[in-house]
């Protein structure tokens, strides 16, 4: 017996919009942290299902997001054991022969991937997309490829504190330092985009406490 229930039509949008935000919150993930890597490495780009499923036979989709100078990108594609490295078709060009991913980790759910020889042309906006499974999922990724440069801080007395390596989400910094006698000399390397400006303040303070 076929049973129907009357509500009342604004019950109805209700349900609709309850869905709908369920379905949209199904496809985006949350935003993983920025990875930065010196130019001219190798950088992995991670994606792994938290269920953990098999996707060898799965169909999963690296892209790179169009910027306002680029278009978009095809970075790696996986169709149930077919790829770009072994025949299949369609990948852009600056990315052939770069990129490759985990085929023995592919039954655990792990679709990231491994860029070769990274480019400040690189950096940008990825994302992973599984567009068959239900519900559906995509994971974004945010690239920063960059070249290491120094900025040299001099004669600080006494010994500069530099509290941690993250200037922001698109420079890190290395703070190696070095005592000369009665002064220490503070250099960072700092990896960041090189067609990018930067304004470095230092502030030297003496006798701070902190409550």
């Amino acid at each position: 017996m076929l049973c129907c229930l009357a509500f009342p039509p604004f019950l109805y949008c209700v349900i609709y919009l309850f869905f709908y935000i369920r379905g949209l919150q199904s496809e985006k993930a949350q935003r993983p942290a920025v990875i930065t890597v010196e130019g001219g490495t190798d950088v992995m780009l991670p994606c792994s299902l938290s269920t953990k499923e098999n996707i060898e036979f799965k169909l999963f989709d690296w892209r790179k997001v169009a910027q306002k100078d680029d278009g978009l990108k095809e970075v790696f594609l996986y169709d149930g054991g077919s790829h770009y490295n072994n025949g299949l078709d369609g990948q852009s060009e600056e990315f052939k022969g770069r990129v490759s991913h985990f085929q023995d980790e592919l039954k655990h759910g792990n679709a990231s991937i491994i860029i070769r020889n990274t480019k400040t042309s690189d950096s940008g906006e990825y994302t992973c997309y599984f567009p068959n499974l239900q519900p559906r999922q995509i994971f974004y990724i945010e690239l920063v490829a960059g070249e290491y440069f120094y900025y040299l801080i001099v004669g600080f007395i006494p010994q500069l504190v530099l509290p941690n390596n993250k200037i922001s989400q698109t420079i890190t910094a290395k703070y190696p330092q070095k005592q000369q006698a009665s002064y220490f000399n503070s250099i960072l390397q700092i990896t960041a985009k090189l067609n990018d400006i930067y304004l470095f303040l230092t502030i030297q303070g003496h006798n701070i406490k902190t409550v």
